[in-house]
């Protein structure tokens, strides 16, 4: 019985410190990992957040609102909409209930019409268009590296004014491949032809807006 008793009591101190050493180990692990944590949170790159996009975006957005400041506006209430073209150098060629042609004078790098942008109103949507189109038009390009219909493709989504639109391309008979915008909006299809090489067309597009 006093065996029992002593061995408790020799016991009883051990443990504490036995438990103290554990504390003690436990306690300066984890603070070393700390330490490496910190460490290598120091040494990793800084990462670009999305806002640096978003801030790009903005001023190329305003740099195109600066090259096209002093340009005129054609407005349009009847169909609903409005667009800047340059001053100088263009003009509104040709006007009626249905389409509006803006253009600029012949320069040399392209034809006199290359440097027009139409803008028509349509009653189709855009499935039916591409359908009528291709239906109406079954010619054969005349060059190119292998022969194909002058027909509509669709190429590519687009934004214009803010809604989403469709970037189109059909093929002349000469081969030349050109590219138009299809965009409907408050039951009106709307269809932009453009020069996809023109610069200028493309800051046109830019500044053009539905109205509300």
């Amino acid at each position: 019985m006093l065996k029992q008793t002593l061995n408790k009591e020799i016991s009883t101190p051990i443990a504490i410190s036995i438990i103290l050493i554990l504390v003690i180990l436990v306690g300066g692990f984890t603070w070393w990992q700390y330490g490496e944590i910190e460490k290598l949170r120091n040494e990793l790159p800084d990462i670009e957040l999305p806002e640096k996009k978003e801030e790009e975006i903005k001023i190329s957005e305003k740099l195109v609102e600066d090259e096209t400041a002093d340009w005129k506006i054609y407005r349009n209430e009847e169909y609903g909409f409005e667009m800047k073209y340059p001053s100088e150098d263009w003009a509104i060629r040709s006007e009626s209930d249905i389409y509006v042609i803006i253009g600029g004078f012949p320069i040399e790098a392209f034809p006199p019409h290359a440097t027009e942008i139409t803008i028509k109103i349509i009653e189709k949507n855009l499935d039916n268009y591409i359908s009528d189109y291709n239906r109406e038009n079954q010619s054969t390009c005349l060059l190119g590296p292998s022969p194909k219909t002058v027909s509509i493709e669709k190429i590519e989504d687009f934004i214009l004014g803010g809604l989403n639109a469709t970037k189109l391309q059909r093929c002349t008979a000469l081969g030349l491949d050109i590219y138009f915008i299809f965009a409907r909006k408050d039951n009106k299809s709307y269809l932009i032809d453009y020069n996809s090489k023109n610069s200028i067309h493309d800051q046109m597009l830019s500044t053009f807006k539905f109205l509300d």
